[in-house]
């Protein structure tokens, strides 16, 4: 874990992590939290090679920087894991991922938002569910 944050964050100032996981007297917050738990769930997949998908949601959420995300990324992109991360992009950052190796980008710009399903929708929901072996008795 200590060499993936010194990976992740260059800076000299970084502090070795004393524990796999904090205490209430010593929780670290921002950025410092991503980085930490980034750096906890990629050796556990490392060492442990549990094999699970791992599924970080909003990964830049407490301000990762760019620099710090474009070091987190390939040592994501070459577990073996599927590794799943979602982010929220501000208006400028819009593309940053499409056609870069080892990512599929999926973008939802233009998708309305909180949209409900309606009776209309559900034979080709059912449909898609059906898909996945899911079943409505009813």
């Amino acid at each position: 874990m200590k060499d993936v944050r010194r990976t992740i964050n260059e800076s000299d100032s970084v502090e070795d992590y004393a524990d796999l996981f904090t205490t209430n007297n010593s929780p670290y917050i921002g950025s410092e939290a991503t980085e930490f738990f980034l750096a906890k769930t990629y050796s556990l997949a490392k060492h442990i090679h549990h094999g699970l998908p791992i599924v970080i949601d909003s990964f830049r959420a407490e301000e990762l920087s760019t620099g710090r995300e474009e070091r987190v990324l390939p040592l994501f992109i070459d577990l073996p894991n599927q590794v799943i991360f979602s982010a929220t992009l501000k208006g400028e950052e819009v593309g940053k991922y499409r056609g870069r190796e080892g990512i599929n980008n999926i973008e939802y710009i233009g998708y309305m938002q909180k949209k409900l399903l309606t009776n209309r929708d559900n034979e080709r929901f059912l449909s898609k569910v059906a898909d996945f072996g899911i079943k409505f008795n009813g």
